[in-house]
């Protein structure tokens, strides 16, 4: 499956907040030190999301149920996590999310990944401290390179 590059736009130009004091932002392609200080012992950041899987929308019900069941998951697999929202530049779409944060970078974002995978999700945000926000992609990418700060990885269902 090849993403939809005007779904990668999208992707790469929403707006990430995460729900704590001062409303941190994320932005793909820069650095997040405010969101780094959320977590003083983390080594690895992500952002992720149950909502709306594979870019279709759906209903409410089914976001919040799946959005718990991931919130589990992200904690048996060791993340800590923060509330946080993303939506497109226009207000039209929000989605709940998770910032997470791991002790352990060698295999978060393997774990990350692996839990996009597993909630239908096409792609998410991950970084190490004091690195910049990158996207992983769970799909191919458009044709061309991807952009700079993207990482198209094998989507294996």
């Amino acid at each position: 499956m090849s993403l939809d590059p005007d779904l990668l736009r999208a992707f790469r130009v929403a707006r990430y907040r995460v729900c704590a004091a001062g409303r941190p932002r994320i932005h793909v392609g820069r650095r997040a030190p405010a969101v780094e200080a959320l977590a003083a012992d983390a080594q690895a950041f992500g952002f992720i999301t149950a909502c709306n899987p594979d870019g279709r929308r759906r209903g409410r019900a089914s976001n919040v149920r799946d959005d718990a069941a991931l919130a589990a998951a992200l904690r048996a697999a060791g993340f800590d996590l923060h509330r946080a929202i993303a939506g497109d530049v226009a207000g039209r779409w929000n989605e709940a999310g998770w910032l997470v944060a791991a002790t352990d970078a060698h295999d978060a974002f393997a774990r990350l990944d692996a839990l996009a995978l597993r909630f239908g999700q096409l792609g998410v945000l991950a970084w190490r401290r004091g690195g910049r926000v990158r996207l992983r992609i769970h799909a191919r990418a458009p044709a061309g390179l991807p952009p700079a700060c993207v990482d198209a990885v094998p989507r294996c269902r």
